[in-house]
């Protein structure tokens, strides 16, 4: 039970700063709760720490979540762990010690060994007086390794119901030292998610007031109270037992329970996939998994294959064709819309002009000017030897003189051009756009 395990470290171990993930601090802070739990460890020595990748991977997993999908992903917690030292600092001596010293794994038999460091000996046994205790419980639905870190600063404090930080501080415990420059970033991102997650899980209340020289905010104070609402806190959060293996009944049965293991599932999901799925279908989804060699994750991966359903390559070919069909229609009635639409613009923009048009011909002596424009030059021949009147009637004439009217007065067709042209122009690309796609293109 989680609230049998209990963190025990010494106050300048908290004061320290380290940048881990929730999964990697959540996971020494089970070590250290080991250490400081278990009656075979009352010397002064550390102990050295031996453990199978699945039993690691029972453990972090303890109340059926997902933090580690295989024991491959061991591998990475310890990197980590040793990747991201715990850094101090005083005024006149600054250092680092990694949380793993030594780590061996043996392959063949899927266990682990690892020892922390004897720098850390002095923070972690015997402790007498300057530390901080609290119970496991308390963290563990904490989302982010910095709620995790604040809520230690705020115990290690506690006693004293209010204290003040100068901010430049509290990130470097927070492992936080040169992110968040501004204030307000700092606020949002961190301060208020970690506090609302404090007062909302765990057995404390924290509220925080600004201190500020001149306009920065360079300090804080923080109060600190027990959480009146911990009981039934403690009565939401309490962790389901883990389901009792059920043992399969035959040969089959056995085989496939057997193969579901082998991809490091949980006894929940196992059970879970038996009772929503066919045996067909979990097969299949076993086979898709194993053929994807690249993937790190055969867990997650099958579970997302029968959650999702993948298809089998016929499915995919059929729905590539329905897809490849559906795109293509949607290519042809986008182009024919647009098309249409730019017709429709056209004629209007020539609508506007028609009226300037009838206007001009109206006037004899305009009419004969564009006429004898067009006579004498090489349109001549689409007049066919008709006078001016005459050639309105005729389309191809009709525009012939309709062209020397906008040479002739171009500023009173210039604002039509002008309000058109942009729109137009759009039209054009938008389709010669869409003409120039592949199908793909127009699958969503």
């Amino acid at each position: 039970m989680l609230e049998k395990i209990s963190i025990v470290k010494a106050n300048s171990l908290i004061e320290t700063s380290y940048n881990l993930g929730k999964r990697e601090l959540l996971w020494i802070l089970m070590q250290l709760g080991e250490i400081n739990t278990d009656p075979e460890n009352m010397d002064d020595e550390l102990p050295r720490f031996k453990m199978s990748g699945s039993e690691i991977m029972r453990r972090i997993n303890f109340d059926g979540k997902r933090r580690i999908a295989d024991t491959t992903e061991v591998v990475d917690i310890m990197k980590n762990l040793n990747n991201n030292p715990i850094t101090w600092e005083t005024d006149k001596k600054m250092g680092f010690v990694s949380w793993i010293a030594y780590m061996e794994y043996d392959k063949d038999k899927d266990e682990y060994e690892w020892e922390i460091p004897r720098q850390l000996k002095p923070f972690l046994l015997q402790l007498k007086k300057n530390f901080t205790q609290y119970t496991l419980n308390n963290i563990i639905r904490l989302k982010s390794a910095h709620a995790i870190n604040l809520y230690e600063v705020l115990k290690r404090y506690q006693f004293k119901k209010s204290f003040i930080v100068k901010v430049d501080r509290l990130k470097f415990w927070l492992g936080l030292e040169g992110s968040y420059k501004a204030w307000q970033d700092f606020k949002v991102r961190v301060l208020l998610p970690c506090q609302k997650q404090i007062n909302t899980f765990t057995d404390i209340h924290v509220k925080y007031t600004m201190l500020k020289t001149g306009r920065r905010v360079t300090s804080l104070r923080f109060t600190i109270t027990k959480n009146p609402k911990y009981v039934h806190i403690l009565q939401k959060q309490q962790i389901p037992h883990l389901p009792t293996p059920i043992e399969p009944k035959t040969e089959a049965a056995k085989k496939l329970r057997q193969k579901l293991k082998a991809f490091a599932l949980s006894e929940a999901n196992i059970q879970r996939i038996n009772q929503h799925y066919s045996e067909k279908q979990i097969w299949d989804a076993i086979r898709y998994t194993d053929r994807a060699t690249k993937v790190r994750n055969k867990a997650g991966y099958l579970l997302k294959h029968l959650e999702e359903r993948w298809m089998s390559a016929e499915e995919i070919e059929a729905q590539q064709k329905k897809q490849r069909k559906q795109a293509l229609a949607k290519q042809k009635r986008l182009i024919a819309q647009l098309t249409n639409d730019l017709k429709a613009l056209q004629s209007k923009k020539f609508a506007d002009k028609q009226v300037i048009y009838e206007k001009l011909c109206a006037n004899k002596q305009t009419l004969y000017k564009a006429y004898n424009l067009v006579k004498n030059s090489v349109m001549a021949v689409i007049l066919q030897g008709k006078g001016p009147e005459a050639c309105l009637k005729d389309n191809f004439a009709r525009s012939a003189i309709y062209g020397q009217l906008e040479k002739i007065f171009p500023k009173k067709f210039a604002h039509i051009d002008t309000s058109y042209e942009k729109r137009i122009t759009a039209m054009e690309q938008q389709i010669a756009h869409y003409k120039g796609q592949k199908y793909e293109y127009f699958l969503t």
